[in-house]
């Protein structure tokens, strides 16, 4: 699935970087920026079936993350390219389970998350009024995204006690394609350019988890104890940023992005260490994520 989608996405960059051949510049100009900054996630799930109900939450991931970019104008043709990677430093995480009776587990979270995007947009110039120009894009795109989640020092709400030995782990997949609309407005007197941008997506959804350590787990496989998937799977984000030139080459980037996706209706299988499966409903999956960054880019001409 994720080889024809990424064909499809390279048939549609095909299709439009055709779209008017009189448009492309011989020499394009080309960017690179690097960025740092802190993120701020949610993710939860919740599997059930007509004798378990499974919710699984994290929530406050303070995540500082770097990411680089590349960006090519062919004119009015726009390609980039993003790749970002973060680590979580601290979170929390609740887990209720009736499977094994009721256990309601609390852990500390850390881990790490994993970013990459890849766009092609057709700019079309809106007005011009004295030294500002406006600009509309619409663009199409792929994107993948990675959290990798780590729970330990673990805690029974229900029994009050501590459980020494806790490993879980749950990682987590997004990919798909994307479509978005892009409004900036240059100010070539004050050299400083302001943009938002909206997009949709239409993603895939995987993931598994461990359960290592859970003393009310223990009848599960290791290391990969549950796997969940769903076909359709939607985001939207928006996002806000900025180019000021500190010199002819070189900009000081800024930008926040704040996006929210969900999933219904998957599945989710149990693998069990007596090499049975039980299978229950993925009923929902939801993810929310928040983040700013600064940097610098720099041009080539």
């Amino acid at each position: 699935m994720k080889l024809r989608k990424i064909h499809c996405l390279g048939g549609s960059l095909l299709a439009l970087s055709f779209v008017s051949s009189s448009a492309v510049a011989l020499a394009p100009e080309v960017s690179l920026s690097a960025q740092a900054g802190y993120r701020s996630d949610a993710l939860d799930w919740q599997s059930s079936s007509a004798s378990q109900l499974w919710n699984s939450s994290w929530g406050d991931l303070n995540i500082y993350h770097a990411r680089l970019g590349v960006d090519i104008r062919f004119d009015r043709i726009h390609l980039r390219g993003m790749f970002g990677y973060g680590t979580i430093t601290d979170g929390w995480s609740v887990d209720d389970n009736n499977r094994s009776g009721n256990a309601s587990i609390v852990g500390d979270t850390t881990g790490d998350v994993f970013d990459t995007d890849l766009a092609i947009g057709y700019r079309f110039h809106v007005r011009s009024v004295e030294h500002r120009h406006t600009y509309l894009m619409p663009t199409i795109g792929y994107s993948y995204h990675e959290q990798n989640l780590r729970d330990d020092n673990g805690y029974n709400r229900i029994s009050g006690t501590s459980i020494s030995g806790l490993d879980r782990s749950y990682s987590a997949e997004w990919d798909g394609l994307w479509f978005g609309l892009n409004l900036w407005e240059t100010d070539q007197s004050q050299d400083f350019t302001i943009a938002a941008e909206l997009a949709y997506y239409l993603s895939d959804f995987y993931a598994a988890g461990d359960l290592k350590g859970d003393p009310n787990e223990a009848d599960y496989e290791h290391p990969v104890s549950f796997e969940q998937g769903i076909g359709d799977t939607t985001g939207i984000r928006f996002s806000l940023y900025g180019n000021y030139a500190l010199s002819q080459s070189v900009d000081l980037v800024f930008g926040f992005d704040y996006q929210t996706w969900e999933a219904r209706n998957g599945t989710h299988r149990n693998q069990l260490s007596n090499g049975t499966t039980e299978d229950l409903t993925l009923d929902a999956v939801n993810w929310e994520s928040a983040s700013m960054n600064v940097g610098l880019a720099y041009f080539f001409y």
